[in-house]
């Protein structure tokens, strides 16, 4: 999902600012008309601030924008890019699909987080072997459904991307525990999610977060990579 870089990186400012809660408070250049401002709107300011430190010190990070009821309270621009343009969001795209997991429970698509999976993607029923069945959304949104597919390394990720099958080739790994007594990092448990809300929704999740989310809230969606 590819969306304008202020936007984007709310879910990294919300992850810097818990970060920096273990970190010594800083003293960073920002105006003090964004310290009051923050400070309005119930931030820890030293904080909030020591955060967007953290983010620059990255040498990875962009932009970080914090925004609360329509007021931005912090921002910080670190590297030599435009910070109107557009940037891949990576793992974002995992954050924005759990929201539109709540969505979807919302407007009934979903009865409840705790749907067994395999109900959801009859497509793939053949897929679905030992303990697999159990795998429930609650599990893709907490990464403990026991898929042992390999996750963070380039050489797995291209492997994933270059499959015609994505969910099929997911769904093939075989567990590394059962659903639900583990947690493992998986960027394939979204994909996964991904795929079992748009078969619950019946629309793309494209187009159901610019319904749900983004349209409520002013941010156009450029592009959102869909699998074969």
């Amino acid at each position: 999902m590819k969306t304008i870089d202020r936007i984007i990186c709310l879910r990294l400012a919300a992850a810097a600012a818990l970060v920096s809660a273990a970190c010594e408070g800083t003293d960073p250049t920002v105006p003090l008309t964004e310290h009051t401002i923050a400070a309005d709107h119930g931030f820890d300011v030293p904080r909030l601030f020591s955060g967007l430190d953290v983010a620059a010190a990255t040498g990875t990070v962009s932009s970080v924008v914090v925004e609360r009821h329509g007021v931005v309270v912090a921002a910080g621009h670190f590297l030599e890019v435009p910070h109107w343009g557009f940037h891949e969001t990576w793992s974002g795209t995992a954050t924005v699909t759990s929201w539109l997991a709540g969505v979807a429970v919302d407007r009934g698509y979903l009865e409840h987080l705790d749907v067994r999976l395999a109900s959801l993607l009859p497509r793939w029923s053949g897929h679905f072997d030992g303990e697999k069945p159990d795998i429930t959304s609650r599990h893709l949104l907490t990464m403990t459904s026991g898929v042992g597919r390999p996750s963070g390394g380039p050489d797995g990720f291209c492997t994933w991307m270059a499959q015609e099958a994505q969910v099929a080739w997911i769904l093939d790994y075989p567990l590394l525990a059962s659903p639900g007594t583990r947690y493992r990092f998986d960027d394939g448990a979204g994909h996964l999610l991904a795929a079992a809300l748009r078969q619950a929704s019946g629309t793309t999740l494209r187009e159901l977060a610019a319904d749900a989310l983004f349209g409520p809230m002013g941010i156009p969606v450029m592009d959102w990579a869909s699998d074969p």
